[in-house]
C-alpha cells in the first residue's frame, strides 16, 4: 500500500522537510501483512494524517514518531489512533478500487483448470486478488478493533 502526504494538508511542506531531514520519502509504500504491520508503518501513518495547529508542531511531532519513538497525544487523539483510522481508510479505498467483484474472483480461482496458458493465468491472478483482499480485510478490522479499544481506555 502507498501512503503519501495529503496536498490539502496546510502543513505539507513543512512535513515534507521534516521527512527529507530524516531521509524518508513523503511517499512510502509498505507490504501489509495477514499477520502484522511493517516496521514503520505505524508512525508514517500518524505523521502524514496528523492535523496540526501550527507548522511549529511538525518538527515537534517528528521527532516524537520517528527520533524518539514515542505515540504522542494530539487534540486529545492518540497518534496510534490517528494512524490506526488513516489505515482503515486506506484498506477500504483499496478494496473498492479492485474492478471485479470478489464473488467472481473467488470462483474463478476456485476453477483454476491446469496446463498452463491464458485460463490458468486468469485463475491465478484471481487467487491473488482475493488473498489480497483476505489481507486488506483483516488489516482494516483489526485496525478496527484496536480503535474500539482505545476509545474504551480513554472513555
Amino acid at each position: 500500500m502507498t501512503f503519501t502526504l495529503s496536498s490539502k494538508d496546510k502543513y505539507k511542506h513543512a512535513k515534507q522537510q521534516a521527512l527529507a531531514a530524516r531521509n524518508i520519502p513523503s511517499s512510502e509504500t509498505f507490504s501489509v501483512r495477514i499477520d502484522a504491520l511493517p516496521a514503520g508503518l505505524m508512525p508514517y501513518l500518524a505523521f502524514c494524517a496528523a492535523e496540526l495547529w501550527s507548522a511549529a508542531e511538525v518538527e515537534q511531532l517528528a521527532v516524537q514518531l520517528f527520533d524518539e519513538g514515542t505515540c504522542p497525544v494530539l487534540n486529545g487523539v492518540s497518534c496510534e489512533q490517528i494512524a490506526l483510522t488513516a489505515l482503515v481508510q486506506q484498506c477500504k479505498a483499496a478494496q473498492q478500487a479492485y474492478p471485479q467483484q470478489q464473488d467472481a474472483d473467488k470462483q474463478l480461482a476456485a476453477s483454476v483448470p491446469g496446463g498452463g496458458g491464458f485460463l490458468q493465468r486468469v485463475g491465478l491472478m484471481a487467487a491473488i486478488r482475493v488473498r489480497e483482499r483476505q489481507i486488506l480485510s483483516r488489516t482494516e478490522f483489526v485496525a478496527q478493533q484496536r480503535i474500539r479499544e482505545l476509545k474504551r481506555a480513554k472513555a
